[in-house]
């Protein structure tokens, strides 16, 4: 048998050839957060417009599925767009600013995670007051009232938990800058768009200027997503 037929050979070769665990991995990954995103898109696209409180007329009509559609779409879409992308940005340490990258995307991992959390939680009362085999009509908006009230009790999770996603991203962005770990372009674009959702007041303008930014933060999302995917595998440290 010769060296270019023997079995051992033959393994390496495919070894050579096969992708590697973490590589496919992170195509899992990244396909997760495609499907997440869409998800993501859908919720906000279809969910009740919110001017600082929420409406009996507009929640009503939806009946069950307004509680469905958070507790299946909504809040897992959430949760998964940033653990997936807080897991494909961690790809993208380099040197010695690793452990600033990691340490970043664990970050939006967790307030990510808490988000979704909170949002499904606030969405469950509501549910409940709108619908009528709970509450009568007159109830269900006394309810309301009652409810729009007292949004101060999640308001903390919800600002805290966005601030933590936009602390994460910050840090991931300015290292990834610096180190060229995403295109420049993107880590500018990046920062540009964390600026403006710091300083607008989404919730003031019309609904198509909430819908613009989302969809702008989608695609800055799976740009991130994308890199961290493509990022070179970082060699084992040596013994």
């Amino acid at each position: 048998m010769t060296a270019s037929t023997s079995p051992v050979v033959d393994v390496a070769a495919r070894r050579s050839t096969s992708p590697h665990p973490h590589a496919l991995a992170a195509a899992v990954v990244l396909g997760l957060l495609a499907v997440a995103l869409v998800a993501r898109t859908a919720f906000l696209l279809w969910e009740p417009p919110f001017d600082g409180s929420m409406h009996y007329d507009a929640v009503a009509p939806l009946r069950g599925t307004y509680w469905g559609m958070h507790l299946l779409v909504g809040g897992p879409s959430f949760a998964i767009t940033w653990v997936a992308v807080a897991i494909l940005a961690a790809r993208l340490a380099r040197g010695r600013s690793a452990i600033v990258t990691i340490a970043a995307s664990v970050v939006i991992a967790v307030g990510g995670i808490l988000f979704a959390l909170v949002v499904t939680a606030e969405a469950l009362p509501f549910a409940l007051a709108a619908d009528p085999a709970v509450l009568s009509e007159a109830d269900g908006r006394a309810a309301f009232d009652l409810l729009n009230a007292h949004l101060d009790v999640v308001a903390p999770g919800i600002v805290g938990s966005q601030a933590a996603v936009a602390l994460g991203m910050l840090v991931l962005l300015v290292t990834s800058l610096v180190t060229r770990a995403l295109p420049r372009w993107l880590a500018i674009a990046g920062l540009a768009s964390l600026a403006v959702f710091a300083a607008v007041p989404f919730e003031l303008l019309p609904r198509a200027a909430t819908i613009a930014s989302d969809l702008v933060q989608t695609l800055l999302v799976a740009g991130i997503g994308w890199c961290g995917l493509r990022a070179p595998a970082q060699p084992a440290p040596r013994r």
